[in-house]
């Protein structure tokens, strides 16, 4: 008995000698964090503390990317064009082509609408393309929120928000150089969001003699020429027909 009690005790400082001797040679994986991600995993405060910072910093980073991207995603007839001017010459530079529209809805700053002359394709289900004709889009970018009621203006002279968005031609100025409604052959002007691949139409007027037309080919019913009713819109509502018919 009394040899049994002598090992047990002598046993008892070789194990804890080992278990210091490994604690000497093992990293201290706690020196070894930045200071900032330091924690006392045996005070639960300090853990919900750092808990709380890392939920702080993601919320404030996704807020920020958030608010980046804001815009107002508008619908059909959340938009209205009130004139456009296609008696001017690019070339001579005495009256400009233009138009103006007004938004009847707040738009946050960053929105994006887009306007073009390039007509609908109800059988290609697309925009037309046709090198023929010399048309453009424009994307206009609230540069600041632009309360409801407001009048914009996009001409030569009046580019502010504006850029080139897309061309069927070369043409790569914020403003259309060849916007033709008083040629005889009439003219169209579409608004929409999204892209030009995958638009959604806020609204849109004609100013061409047969109006709205159907089974409008890929290429235009003559040389790029003419447009169907943008899908979304109806007629004497979201889009209109100034031409005498």
């Amino acid at each position: 008995m009394n040899q049994k009690r002598y090992l047990d005790k002598t046993a008892l400082p070789i194990t804890a000698t080992c278990w210091h001797s490994a604690r000497a040679v093992t990293p201290n994986k706690k020196a070894m964090m930045p200071t900032s991600l330091k924690t006392n995993n045996k005070n639960p405060y300090s853990m919900k503390k750092f808990l709380l910072y890392l939920m702080i910093q993601v919320f404030l980073l996704l807020s920020g990317m958030i608010t980046s991207r804001a815009q107002t995603t508008l619908s059909a007839g959340d938009i209205v064009l009130l004139a456009f001017n296609g008696d001017g010459e690019y070339s001579t530079g005495i009256t400009q082509d233009g138009f103006s529209f007004m938004p009847l809805v707040n738009l946050e700053a960053g929105t994006e609408i887009y306007f073009t002359e390039i007509g609908w394709s109800d059988l290609a289900n697309a925009f037309i393309y046709s090198t023929e004709i010399n048309d453009q889009m424009v994307k206009y970018t609230a540069p600041t929120p632009i309360a409801a009621g407001t009048i914009i203006r996009n001409d030569e002279m009046n580019t502010n928000g504006f850029t080139a968005y897309s061309s069927n031609t070369t043409y790569t100025t914020a403003f259309f150089e060849v916007f033709n409604n008083g040629n005889g052959t009439g003219e169209e002007l579409l608004v929409f969001q999204g892209s030009r691949a995958t638009p959604t139409f806020i609204f849109a007027v004609s100013h061409r003699p047969a109006g709205w037309e159907t089974n409008v080919p890929a290429g235009g019913v003559t040389t790029g020429d003419g447009s169907a009713l943008p899908p979304g819109l109806i007629n004497d509502v979201t889009c209109f027909i100034f031409s005498p018919r």
